[in-house]
């Protein structure tokens, strides 16, 4: 039985002023994600992941602009809320988990006062029951002695804790979608196995649709059950977790997957050659033409479109569609 559409993104541009020109670091981002799965969204650094989770929450500050686009969440596109409707999504229907928990935290408020703020704003629940809810929260994402730490500032947590508690805050409201923005980046091997372990079971568990964000095909292999590969501000391919990693079909798709170190393989890493082309300006050829060994003369005329070349799979390439040389 497929599973419900949550969000639909359909040809999001973001663009960014700068003394260059617009830097397009979303440009015609189409995709979506059905109610109870994990979707992981795999791009090297500055391909627009981030930006595409922060145009979703409409968290897009100057200079940076949401250009076109349209973001349906059960139904209903984002991008004709004004502030007040988008704080009330904002946690409770939509909530995020950033990169960085030491800057995501005050690092003047008490734990606690930070996780009852959520239940106060969104549930307008008292300061004592508040409180009551929060140390539920802390209990359920593995913080021990939670009542003690109810009272601790953020620097007195590892960064490990501390994500837990960015977890915490995150699911308070039981939202149905947790955008999870690497997650990991800043923590040990160990710990991002607990910290993906824990947002795997709450989602399961609360029937949380989960965003995953992430440049570690390690964690699309482990946790995504569909995949949107991204590369240089749009998907290049598009298809559930087993596909991509036996079939996958576009050129850099298969690049990222040779460049995976294994363990008993000797000699040097595959790597892709070349450099991601500036997102300034127009493209008027394939986006990857520069870096692909297999380009043709079509794939400098124009860039190709998302094509579903099989049930439930897309890629962005003219070696596959009608318009194949």
């Amino acid at each position: 039985m497929t599973k419900q559409i949550l969000l639909r993104v359909e040809n999001l541009r973001t663009y960014f002023e700068t003394y260059l020109g617009k830097l397009k670091a979303v440009d015609g981002m189409s995709f979506g994600i059905r109610e109870n799965e994990i979707f992981g969204l795999v791009g090297e650094s500055g391909c627009g992941k981030t930006v595409t989770a922060l145009s979703i929450l409409r968290l897009i500050n100057y200079p940076g602009k949401i250009i076109d686009g349209k973001i349906f969440f059960r139904s209903e596109d984002l991008l004709k809320k004004d502030e007040a409707e988008m704080n009330q999504i904002r946690g409770q229907g939509i909530s995020m988990i950033f990169q960085d928990p030491s800057s995501s935290l005050n690092p003047v408020i008490k734990i606690g006062n930070q996780i009852s703020e959520v239940f106060q704003f969104h549930k307008n629940l008292s300061s004592q029951k508040s409180k009551e809810e929060s140390l539920k929260m802390m209990e359920l994402v593995g913080i021990p002695a939670p009542s003690l730490r109810y009272k601790d500032y953020p620097h007195q947590f590892s960064g490990g804790m501390k994500q837990r508690i960015m977890a915490a805050i995150s699911l308070s409201c039981a939202p149905s979608l947790l955008i999870a923005d690497e997650p990991t980046t800043s923590l040990d091997v160990t710990t991002q196995a607990q910290i993906l372990n824990l947002i795997h079971e709450l989602s399961m568990n609360m029937g949380v649709s989960v965003l995953l964000i992430t440049h570690n095909l390690g964690l699309i292999a482990r946790y995504a059950d569909r995949v949107g590969v991204m590369y240089a501000g749009k998907i290049v391919e598009l298809a559930d977790v087993d596909t991509i990693f036996h079939n996958p079909l576009h050129p850099y798709t298969k690049g990222l997957l040779k460049s995976i170190p294994k363990i008993g393989r000797k000699g040097k890493l595959n790597i892709i050659k070349g450099t991601v082309p500036s997102l300034i300006g127009d493209f008027k050829n394939c986006r990857f033409f520069s870096r692909c060994s297999k380009r043709k003369s079509i794939c400098a005329v124009g860039e190709p479109s998302l094509l579903e070349v099989e049930p439930d799979h897309k890629v962005r390439c003219y070696l596959y569609g009608d318009e194949v040389e």
